[in-house]
């Protein structure tokens, strides 16, 4: 299907299409921890079989509610599932969950650790009755490290995991996203392995136990941040003693700062943006000159090229803070809407900060579909355009009084060899992607077996070998951490796709490939003869996956950026921060580690659909789109209720108080979070003197209406102790707190040496260097990286004459044309 057909097509196909993994059964006893793993499997296809305690999953009554007190964010991530009560302390029920467990291919669970083993239902009396079945347990900390019986809230991870800490103002504590988001990331990553495992399966038969770690999925939302450690031995600038000394914002430099339009707040980078544009600074000098506002000096100044005259010393800090107050007045001229306009037609590096109303009125958004109307009501849905399985359409989860009848799986015939572990071993990728959302997800394709080739050019090198931290300080196209993240166990081909020679060689890698990922800016493939059409009219095994921040089709698909703009057009953006301030945002481009776990899963999907069917297809992946789906129940309480989502600081929904504090030290901090009333009551015992140690305080209506003077008393504590004494105390209370960890305390952390998630691997011109690796245990498999990233272009023999076939006479040819530049 070409992806330039109409939304009514698409419409009419997902009414009489085919599913992903239609036939695949899962068993969900997760809780809200791991609530969106079996949504995502539902959408895909399968069929979710959600198993309540009595008086059914705390996801039920979790808020946002609508007026007739239902959970929102139940609607949100239960939706497309069946599910049945069943008590596994009682003989019947537990007899009745066993011959499910014999019929099932995944089962999930998010049980604080110890206790399925407690229950008798741990992956080790599980497994043994079905061979085939994939176990996922999904924890905070993992099974195993020092760790891993900690209580743990969504707050605390973010801390552990190091993103508190690169986040929020400088002159105030460190501030989590607005929404939390450590359970959704796990969550999410549990679906896209559980498929992962579930490809594996076809090759070796047999099921496999997954163990995954909501803290090590936190710490991979870190980006370049993890790599300072690596490189320098340091923290990154900022995240350190050095916190209140950094700016948020940093005014008038390349990096992107919040600006305050007509009608709204607007994220910008004047500094991003390619080569041979105008920038943002140029229109803003234009417009003070035409209404007499420009200052002389300015005239000698090439804005289109201002970052080379500011790192070069040409241009002055002082002229530079006139011309960004004059991109200012520019901005606040003019409506959001205006400034999309302008900086589509213009290449622009701006976003939105689009509120939960915005986006239920985007008209990108409703053009392709995103939001579900089947219940009167908009409800996020499409999170991944699939052009022949699409996604199933969004149904309200249904009660059984009793749970179905799934026939027991019969073992597989299994092969003598070896077992591998690798899900993709023998699958071909060309990946034309770029920086980071695109990269991890084929490098979760290359770290699970496949042959993946990155396509990329000296000329114009991904952005992601040029950008610091570089090993050792020293920069370098080969020596960027930022590609050591998302190049591990890749080949590279250097190829420039400007010439003639390097389009022939792209084609012909594209007809060897069985997976193409690219995200380029929608059309540029189809311009260089490479589309999905093109290439599976004579491939039709082809499945290809393009990410881009909008999407391939709408009226804003040819809208560039990065991912710091589509966290302002998806919503991140303007809910993180104060209620007393403009949002700070979230740090790092966020949405390029959210969407790769949608994607992973959605190419996992296709690829396992493919083994039935022996099809390919195309896969349209936005990033602002697939990142809705993380605040999902503040855009259904937007649609439902009509409250659209504000910044809240600390204050949370799910837990009072909860908030970071400070300790003895220079910006260090301990992040604490009661959910319960266990909680509650060890953390007011545990404070001496602590005024609100009252039983009238065991009230959560109490708590809310003392929170501040609650929170006073917390921090007045706190700050008379040191943060990893802090931390050990209330954690031996039962209190789910983590000291705000840095990115070199992640690095250093023992939970983090204890379950192996680091890995040393040999590269060829920076020697012995460590990587990190997966936040999920794959038992089936040994290893986690299978090689170090490559240098650029290292091998162009192996993929021109090995892979693609070429004679030496054609690769003197290429040479000659530039097109291996």
């Amino acid at each position: 299907m070409n992806p330039s057909d109409s939304k009514t097509s698409c419409e009419q196909i997902a009414n009489r299409a085919p599913l992903s993994v239609v036939g695949v059964k899962v068993l969900d006893l997760t809780d809200s921890r791991g609530e969106i793993a079996g949504r995502l499997l539902a959408d895909l296809g399968a069929e979710v079989l959600k198993v309540e305690p009595p008086g059914g999953v705390d996801s039920r009554r979790l808020p946002p509610v609508d007026e007739a007190g239902q959970s929102l964010f139940w609607a949100s991530y239960g939706s497309g599932k069946t599910s049945v009560t069943l008590d596994l302390d009682a003989g019947e029920d537990k007899a009745a969950f066993l011959a499910l467990v014999r019929g099932a291919d995944i089962l999930i669970e998010s049980f604080d650790v110890g206790l399925a083993a407690a229950m008798g239902i741990d992956e080790r009396v599980l497994m043994p009755l079905n061979s085939q079945l994939i176990y996922v347990a999904l924890t905070a900390y993992g099974r195993q490290g020092p760790k891993a019986g900690w209580p743990a809230t969504s707050l605390t991870l973010e801390a552990a995991g190091g993103r508190l800490s690169i986040q929020g103002d400088t002159d105030r504590p460190p501030l989590p996203i607005g929404y939390p988001q450590a359970w959704l990331h796990a969550g999410a990553q549990a679906a896209a392995d559980a498929l992962v495992a579930l490809n594996e399966r076809t090759h070796s038969g047999l099921g496999q136990f997954l163990d995954l770690s909501s803290h090590e999925a936190m710490w991979w939302t870190l980006m370049g941040a993890q790599g300072s450690p690596v490189c320098l031995g340091e923290n990154p600038p900022g995240s350190g003693d050095d916190r209140s000394q950094s700016s948020t914002h940093p005014g008038p430099t390349p990096g992107p700062r919040i600006a305050q339009a007509l009608d709204g707040l607007v994220t910008i980078a004047p500094g991003a943006s390619p080569p041979g544009t105008r920038s943002m600074f140029s229109f803003a000098i234009e417009e003070a000159e035409s209404r007499g506002e420009r200052n002389e000096e300015q005239v000698a100044i090439d804005w289109d090229n201002w970052v080379e005259a500011w790192r070069e010393g040409r241009l002055s800090a002082a002229l530079l803070e006139e011309a960004s107050s004059l991109l200012d007045r520019f901005i606040a001229r003019r409506t959001k809407q205006d400034l999309i306009e302008w900086a589509m037609h213009n290449n622009l590096r701006l976003g939105p900060l689009h509120t939960t109303r915005d986006l239920l009125e985007f008209s990108q958004f409703r053009e392709r579909a995103f939001f579900d109307d089947s219940q009167g009501f908009l409800q996020p849905s499409r999170w991944v355009h699939l052009s022949r399985t699409p996604l199933r359409r969004v149904s309200p989860a249904k009660h059984v009084a009793t749970p179905p009848m799934w026939a027991a799986k019969q073992a597989l015939e299994t092969s003598s060899r070896t077992r591998s572990g690798n899900a993709f071993e023998g699958l071909r990728v060309a990946d034309f992607s770029w920086v980071a959302a695109g990269p991890t997800i084929a490098k979760a394709l290359a770290d699970h077996g496949a042959t993946v080739v990155k396509v990329e050019s000296a000329t114009r090198p991904d952005l992601s070998r040029v950008l610091a931290p570089h090993i050792d300080g020293q920069a370098g196209l080969n020596r960027s951490y930022w590609s050591f993240l998302y190049g591990t166990s890749k080949l590279s081909l250097q190829c420039n796709l400007s010439t003639q020679g390097g389009r022939h060689i792209a084609k012909s890698l594209c007809d060897w490939a069985d997976v193409v990922i690219e995200s380029f800016s929608p059309g540029t493939m189809q311009r260089m003869g490479i589309d999905y059409e093109t290439l599976s009219a004579s491939n039709p095994q082809l499945i290809m996956l393009s990410t881009s921040m909008l999407g391939q089709t709408g009226p804003y698909s040819r809208y560039a950026g990065f991912g710091q703009q589509a966290a302002g057009f998806c919503g991140f953006h303007y809910i993180t921060g104060w209620p007393d301030r403009a949002p700070c945002g979230v740090a790092t481009p966020y949405t390029d580690v959210v969407a790769p776990k949608f994607g992973i899963a959605s190419l996992a999907a296709a690829i396992f659909e493919r083994h039935q069917s022996g099809r390919g297809q195309f896969i349209d992946l936005a990033q602002a789109e697939c990142s809705m789906m993380f605040i999902a129940p503040l855009i259904l309480d937007e649609s439902v209720c009509g409250r659209t989502a504000k910044r809240q600081g600390f204050d949370s929904m799910y837990a009072c108080p909860q908030g970071v504090y400070p300790t003895q030290g220079i910006e260090r901090f301990v992040a604490i979070a009661t959910e319960t009333l266990e909680q509650w009551r060890a953390l007011a015992a545990l404070i001496p003197n602590f005024p609100f140690n009252e039983p009238r305080y065991d009230d959560l209506t109490q708590r809310r209406e003392h929170r501040a003077s609650i929170n006073a008393a917390i921090a007045a504590w706190s700050s008379d102790l040191q943060p990893f004494e802090m931390e050990h105390r209330l954690i031996a209370a039962g209190v789910p707190a983590s000291v705000v960890q840095r990115p070199l305390d992640v690095h250093n952390d023992p939970q983090i040496e204890a379950r192996g998630h680091k890995q040393t691997l040999p590269h060829p011109e920076c020697g012995d260097v460590l990587h990190y690796g997966f936040c999920t245990r794959f038992s089936a498999k040994s290893e986690m990286i299978r090689f170090a990233p490559p240098c650029i272009g290292e091998h162009n023999d192996l993929v021109l004459r090995d892979y693609l076939g070429f004679s030496n006479r054609e690769i003197e040819s290429f040479e000659a044309e530039g097109a291996l530049d």
